[in-house]
C-alpha cells in the first residue's frame, strides 16, 4: 500500500466520523420525558410523541443557564374533553 493509499484511507474515515458525529446530533433523543399531562403530545409514562420539540430562552433578550429559565414552545393544550 502507498503512502498516497494511506492517506486517501484516512481522510476517508475522517469523513466517515464526522457525517456520523452531525447525524448524531441531528437525531431526537428516544425518550423525552414529560410531566405535563394536559399537553397533546404527551404519552402514559410521562413521554413525549410529538415529532419535533422546540425550546427556548424564557426571556428571548437573555441567555439561558437553568432549566427553569427555559419554555417547551411545542406545548399544546389538550382539546377540553
Amino acid at each position: 500500500m502507498t503512502q498516497k493509499d494511506c492517506m486517501k484511507i484516512v481522510q476517508l474515515r475522517k469523513t466517515k466520523n464526522v457525517l456520523t458525529q452531525n447525524k448524531e446530533a441531528t437525531q431526537m433523543a428516544k425518550d423525552v420525558v414529560c410531566s405535563v399531562d394536559n399537553c397533546t403530545y404527551w404519552q402514559h409514562g410521562n413521554k413525549c410523541n410529538a415529532g419535533t420539540i422546540e425550546v427556548n430562552n424564557h426571556l428571548a433578550s437573555e441567555k439561558a443557564y437553568k432549566s427553569d429559565e427555559t419554555l417547551c414552545k411545542t406545548f399544546k393544550p389538550q382539546a377540553s374533553m
